[in-house]
């Protein structure tokens, strides 16, 4: 099930960050050939053979966008880039762990159970007892992964799309030119520029907040019985390596 709901995620992040990388590869090639592809649009309106060489030269540029498209889509899907990105550069798995493992140990706090300071001082198994806790939040849970989805389609396109900014760029200098398409790249910002003010100043918080919400739908009971079985027992001080590792790999917030 856990496997099946990863493959979905990266699936969808995947066919949503396509869309951008068709408009991303545009905007180089067409500065890199603007002079040309005016001319053969020029040459459209001429005669038979000039019609012909300006169709097949808008077929050779179709088939440059998508070929840049699918290699870029392959390194996406590949390398992992979302993850990439994010245990590299933006690290906000790591915060929301981080916060549910605090929120974990809060909770049993608020509860007054005898094994708080036990699960602070023994974390590995706190991951595991948070997705045995919300594994019935069945609506909370989509909306946990409508957020991690979104959230890795942002991070790629802010990354890729401010790449080719920088390519774009410089193509537009090479030019020489101030015209109307140099001005091209600032495009490409602006996507980067909302994309990343969106997920920083809206997403972020959400993807925050929903995991201590779910905490606090925890029944209180089932939570005590749960702590004080996996932290009490000293046959269940912790869990067993395959078992913990079977619960990490379905815990929401991997890829």
């Amino acid at each position: 099930m856990a496997n099946e709901m990863n493959r979905t995620l990266q699936e969808n992040v995947e066919r949503r960050v396509r869309n951008y990388l068709v408009l991303y590869a545009c905007v180089p090639l067409f500065i890199a050939w603007s002079d040309e592809v005016l001319l053969l649009v020029a040459a459209g309106f001429g005669g038979k053979g000039s019609s012909d060489l300006a169709h097949k030269t808008i077929i050779f540029a179709v088939t440059a966008v998508g070929t840049v498209s699918a290699v870029l889509l392959n390194f996406v899907r590949d390398l992992g880039l979302p993850l990439l990105l994010d245990g590299c550069l933006f690290r906000v798995r790591r915060t929301a762990n981080r916060l549910i493992e605090e929120g974990l140990i809060e909770y049993a706090r608020s509860l007054h159970a005898v094994e708080w300071q036990e699960m602070e001082r023994k974390r590995a198994g706190l991951p595991s007892l948070f997705c045995h806790c919300i594994r019935e939040q069945r609506e909370l849970n989509a909306l946990s992964a409508r957020y991690w989805e979104q959230y890795y389609v942002n991070i790629s396109i802010v990354c890729l799309g401010a790449a080719y900014f920088a390519v774009s760029v410089v193509l537009a200098a090479l030019r020489c030119r101030t015209d109307l398409i140099a001005a091209l790249p600032l495009g490409v910002l602006v996507i980067v520029v909302m994309v990343g003010c969106s997920t920083r100043m809206a997403l972020l918080g959400r993807i925050y907040a929903l995991p201590l919400q779910q905490i606090m739908e925890i029944r209180p009971e089932e939570f005590t019985r749960e702590i004080s079985r996996r932290w009490s027992s000293p046959a269940m001080d912790l869990l067993s390596t395959v078992e913990r590792d079977r619960m990490h790999e379905a815990h929401h917030v991997q890829w």
